[in-house]
């Protein structure tokens, strides 16, 4: 019975991968990557607005909250669709409080899970307690 469980297990990360190429072809997540690339390459902290720039440790405390023991767990497991979950609700809440730096993060860590690209992923996850320091940083600005 044990092998049949990893028989299926196989076989659902199979179709998965299968899924993923057929789905979200390379040239449709180049686009995806150009386009969150050129949002991060325009953003800087002084072209946020006096009420963002307040609502940020506002949003560091829920990432804090929220987020971190999930984070912990995910870059020691590295479950490609916990990450994948893990980052779309991050960009939700990048996308509440209109902080563009946190979107672009979520769409890069979404991008490399969906792409399995398991060379840069774990960078990009250890990045996640710098966001929170940095918008208290630009928060104290």
């Amino acid at each position: 019975m044990g092998n049949l469980n990893l028989n299926k297990q196989k076989w659902h990360y199979i179709e998965l991968v299968v899924d993923r190429l057929i789905i979200r072809p390379e040239t449709e997540m180049n686009r995806v990557a150009e386009s969150v690339e050129a949002v991060a390459d325009d953003w800087s902290p002084e072209s946020l607005d006096a009420e963002t720039r307040a609502k940020l440790p506002e949003l560091a405390g829920r990432l804090e909250t929220e987020f971190k023991d999930e984070w912990a767990t995910l870059r020691n497991t590295m479950t490609i669709d916990h990450i994948e979950e893990f980052a779309a609700r991050v960009q939700v809440l990048g996308n509440e409080y209109g902080y563009p730096p946190l979107v672009t993060w979520a769409n890069r860590l979404q991008e490399q899970a969906g792409l399995f690209q398991l060379d840069v992923l774990p960078g990009t996850l250890e990045q996640f307690p710098r966001l929170a320091e940095e918008m208290r940083s630009i928060s104290k600005r």
